[in-house]
């Protein structure tokens, strides 16, 4: 890491530090970090430059991943029935967009015209 440390703008000293801080708090930080969008992407780099054992990662990994998944799933069970509701509350117009179309989007996009019945035996 040192060869590209000048290019990384990266000195001894503070790799020195950043691996200590790694050492204390690098488990809770790859816990959290699988909770957080595109911080999750990338707190492998760090785990796996500190040699962080893979059975432990893996678990730390799965719990995270597992509670942010529960907490997602949790959203949108909560609602239930009342998804209409939510939707209004959140957007504002009644819930139009989610699963209708609004009038807008029928400015936009007619509805299709019927078929034409076809004459029997043509």
């Amino acid at each position: 890491m040192l060869h590209y440390g000048s290019w990384l703008r990266v000195d001894g000293e503070r790799l020195d530090r950043a691996e200590r801080w790694f050492a204390e708090y690098g488990g809770a930080m790859v816990l959290w970090a699988r909770m957080v969008p595109l911080v999750r992407s990338g707190v492998s780099i760090p785990a796996g430059m500190a040699r962080m054992p893979a059975l432990r990662f893996t678990v730390l990994t799965t719990t995270g991943s597992a509670t942010w998944n529960a907490l997602l799933i949790g959203c949108g069970w909560a609602p239930g029935a009342n998804w209409e509701l939510v939707s209004e509350v959140l957007l504002g117009h009644g819930g139009r967009g989610v699963g209708r179309r609004s009038s807008r989007s029928r400015a936009i996009l007619p509805d299709p015209q019927p078929e034409e019945p076809r004459p029997a035996g043509g």
